[in-house]
């Protein structure tokens, strides 16, 4: 019986990609906006695949469980004439012996790329019966992610599906070779054929200046700071000394002394140094972009670890001793709270229909929980939407509870989601009124992911950026970034596949010839 389609809305921009993947069935890069429908286009594929080659499987695979959730029941609803048993989800939460059992008799099998990586590793699933590989979020198919295996394994066309497939032209082309992508359909927010389905989100900058008490905390963190790098050039020469040393830079000399260590290990003495300057890092930028009460929430947890030398040494210098006291039980807020309740009070007032849906993003979960509690405090009902476990003392989300809460949210239950980057990717939360980036993310692939959170054309996108920090210059970075990719392509990844492409069809001197004669 032939699939179909028959709850699906039809658009031209979704036949064109659909036309273009089957007609030249290279292994094909997708690149589209979130909120284009990227599930349905899979579903185009996967029932075009099976009417083709009944007798073989698609496989799609996702990031996350909820996705594939979220993926299986829109495919159940959008592929007509398929038994929904024939539609097989899979996660680590099911055997490994009930997936074998289960693997032969399915038709479209969505699942997490580890879970498939370990079944294909095993042979669980047998990859030859693939007639067609579906991968979602395919910016994440660089290094030792698990969709690089799979891909290495699979023997079929190869589909790639992502908002944005990299944060500069070397993670585009890692993508592209580890997948081995042949050709790049790109949709753009700006494309004519999109303008019916799209809103168009330039990001409203709040700038927020920083208290004086903070720049005070911050001063006394650079003296320490300044104090490590000291201690370190005596060893490293190579370090530079500077107030805009970052985590990342902090991190990178870390490593440098680690490695030093094993060929000489009188340098082991740097390491207490080198890891309480990645704690000066981290508290800066907690201070700079979150507020005190992170700062002191991040204090407690260490002084509730098994105590190092190193973390002895770091609490018993007077800089942080001054630190710790002066936060006391009730430590000053952040300025960017005050603007969010305000804001978050004006979109839900001016919502006669009880409609507005807002989602809040920030990069560190303590400080999801600790805007949760302030909302509540000001009457502002929301849900909190994180991973699984972290810590001990964190359990996180499973699976069935973040579910749960992207449906409150979706119904209305919930109003307000705030959310770390688990809610950046993929997942359908439903059309966003507001979106608002509570701190600057270090990304270009997850600036973008965050801002298509908003789906309706009316929505709205506020950045919160405090002034003269390294929020403010995350905030610029990425701005430049994203031009750079976007040119890149548009202008250069398609001729550079093109060009390996032809290359790749010449393996000996007599194909060259037989091919140009």
């Amino acid at each position: 019986m032939k699939l179909v389609l028959p709850n699906t809305e039809s658009r031209i921009y979704q036949q064109v990609i659909f036309s273009d993947c089957v007609s030249n069935p290279r292994n094909t890069l997708v690149v589209l906006p979130t909120g284009l429908g990227k599930t349905i286009i899979m579903a185009y594929l996967s029932a075009y695949s099976l009417n083709k080659v009944p007798e073989r499987q698609v496989l799609v695979v996702t990031p996350t469980r909820p996705l594939v959730h979220q993926i299986k029941q829109m495919f159940t609803e959008f592929i007509g004439n398929l038994d929904v048993d024939s539609i097989l989800e899979v996660s680590g939460e099911t055997s490994p012996a009930k997936r074998e059992e289960k693997y032969p008799d399915a038709k479209i099998i969505i699942g997490t790329p580890q879970t498939i990586e370990n079944d294909l590793l095993y042979e669980r699933l047998k990859i030859k019966n693939v007639h067609l590989l579906c991968i979602d979020e395919v910016h994440r198919a660089t290094g030792d992610y698990a969709y690089v295996s799979i891909a290495k394994e699979a023997k079929c066309q190869i589909i790639g599906f992502t908002a944005t497939p990299g944060n500069n032209p070397e993670k585009i082309l890692e993508v592209c070779e580890n997948l081995r992508i042949g050709k790049i359909s790109v949709t753009n927010p700006t494309d004519y054929d999109v303008q019916d389905f799209i809103s168009m989100h330039t990001p409203h900058v709040i700038w927020i200046d920083l208290p004086e008490e903070y720049e005070s905390k911050l001063t006394e963190l650079q003296s320490l700071q300044d104090e490590l790098v000291s201690t370190l050039k005596e060893r490293l020469p190579s370090i530079k000394k500077t107030k805009y040393l970052g985590k990342r830079e902090a991190l990178a000399i870390h490593q440098q002394v680690v490695y030093q260590t094993k060929q000489d290990s009188s340098f082991g003495e740097l390491l207490i140094a080198s890891s309480n300057l990645i704690r000066v890092q981290h508290l800066k930028e907690l201070i700079e972009s979150q507020g005190f009460p992170q700062v002191a929430n991040t204090i407690q947890k260490w002084r509730q670890k098994k105590s190092s030398k190193a973390l002895s040494l770091f609490f018993e210098n007077p800089v942080m001793y001054k630190l710790t006291n002066s936060l006391g039980d009730d430590p000053m807020i952040h300025p960017k709270l005050d603007y969010l309740i305000s804001e978050l009070k004006a979109e839900l007032k001016d919502d006669p229909n009880d409609e507005s849906r807002i989602i809040i993003f920030s990069n560190f979960r303590n400080t999801v929980h600790f805007l949760h509690e302030e909302l509540k405090r000001s009457e502002i009902i929301s849900g909190v939407f994180i991973g699984h476990a972290s810590s001990k003392s964190d359990k996180g989300l499973s699976q069935k509870e973040q579910i749960e809460v992207v449906d409150q949210f979706k119904t209305g239950q919930i109003k307000v989601l705030i959310s770390t980057s688990v809610g950046e990717e993929g997942l359908d939360v439903g059309n966003c009124d507001l979106v608002v980036f509570y701190d600057s993310v270090p990304s270009v692939v997850r600036a973008i992911q965050r801002r298509g959170r908003g789906r309706k054309r009316e929505s709205r996108v506020i950045h919160l950026v405090t002034k003269g920090t390294r929020d403010e210059g995350m905030y610029w970075a990425i701005k430049q970034k994203d031009k750079r990719m976007k040119r890149f392509l548009k202008e250069e990844l398609p001729s550079l596949l093109d060009k390996n492409q032809k290359q790749k069809q010449h393996h000996t001197l007599e194909e060259f010839f037989d091919n140009h004669s």
